[in-house]
């Protein structure tokens, strides 16, 4: 009895994530690939590209002359850059994929002690897999913002190390999102014509990539990485606030207040210029599913309210009342069965990643 239930539990599960045969056939997803790539994906990238590509201009002002001027242009253009990187970070197939973007750019908790060696010792190389827990914007975050502006600013007018890995850690990541954004239009073969032709929803077409980016994202790097790893829903309630997202500047509710938006932007196919294009939500309109629209949207709302009800710095409000923090996870986690469960389900795309946390 013990092995059929067994049994029983892995078939309900794999019925649960079996999509319904041929929802909306007669759809035509292409204006709705068409707004995502072009007046959606494309333009975040080129804006996150202009943002990293000014801080790398201000890092190179910066170490030529360390001083309190160069400092603070540095510290705003790193504000702006980080930002940026929030409206990008969902779209993890393709060419991001092939960089491994996210993971290059913006692997948190930075190891500050591996970054202190290197520096230290002059020996360090960005593209081994040791240093992808010690470079990109966390530890820029770390370089500049661990200490008094004085003290930075000492430290690197003495130390030409230091100077160095600052550079190359704000112009990997600019290379990486260059990379992936001359992927996206290349002249004879760019990714823009793929992904809108794939005009199904079975594994690698475009509704389908998109439909799983979001999923992966949503689920790992915006509700636990930036919210339930730090206020200790995977460790038994114990709060890890070092290991908020930009943890030494302090910035660590604004990036997830930005993600979110970049996440209800990818569901709705909002354009660049801030109008209203054709999204997920009119594929679920168009094959029926009002009712799955109107909740995601409703619980979008709902989650903005509960993460805009925080404050800053997070890893303080953690300590100080981890209850809310917690509070603002479980709306988060609210939208989790909606976009991983009901929403693939009516427009037929199979969830293709694996997540082991039980959700």
């Amino acid at each position: 009895m013990k092995n059929f239930g067994i049994f029983a539990s892995v078939l309900l599960l794999l019925a649960c994530n079996k999509p319904e045969s041929n929802p909306g056939s007669s759809y035509n997803r292409g204006p709705m690939l068409e707004n995502m790539g072009h007046n959606v994906i494309i333009p975040s990238y080129t804006f996150a590209l202009e943002e990293i590509q000014s801080l790398v201009d201000a890092i190179e002002d910066f170490n030529a002359t360390p001083n309190t001027t160069e400092l603070v242009a540095v510290k705003n253009k790193f504000f702006a850059a980080y930002h940026a990187l929030q409206l990008i970070t969902p779209y993890e197939f393709g060419p991001a994929e092939n960089v491994a973007l996210r993971g290059n750019s913006n692997t948190y908790p930075t190891d500050t002690l591996k970054i202190e060696n290197a520096i230290a010792s002059g020996q360090w190389n960005l593209d081994q897999l040791t240093f992808s827990d010690a470079k990109g914007l966390p530890a820029i975050d770390y370089l500049i913002f661990h200490t008094d502006a004085d003290s930075v600013i000492s430290d690197f007018s003495a130390d030409p190390n230091r100077k160095q890995f600052l550079k190359e850690c704000a112009e990997e990541v600019m290379n990486k999102i260059s990379e992936v954004h001359t992927q996206w239009l290349a002249t004879g073969g760019n990714y823009i014509d793929h992904f809108v032709n794939q005009k199904g929803t079975d594994v690698g077409s475009g509704t389908g990539m998109l439909v799983n980016a979001l999923n992966q994202h949503f689920e790992r790097f915006l509700r636990d990485g930036k919210i339930g790893i730090p206020v200790g829903i995977r460790s038994l309630g114990i709060a890890i606030p070092e290991n908020c997202e930009a943890y030494y500047s302090e910035i660590s509710l604004d990036l997830a207040l930005e993600n979110l938006e970049a996440i209800r932007r990818m569901y709705i196919g909002k354009k660049w210029d801030g109008t209203d294009g054709e999204g997920l939500d009119d594929h679920l309109i168009a094959i029926g599913a009002q009712d799955v629209d109107t909740q995601i949207r409703e619980q979008l709302k709902v989650a903005e309210q509960a993460l805009s009800g925080l404050q800053s710095p997070l890893s303080d409000y953690i300590i100080s009342n981890q209850s809310q923090v917690e509070a603002a996870y479980a709306e988060l986690q609210k939208l989790i069965v909606l976009f991983k469960v009901d929403m693939p389900s009516r427009l037929g795309v199979l969830i293709t990643y694996q997540d082991n946390d039980g959700d």
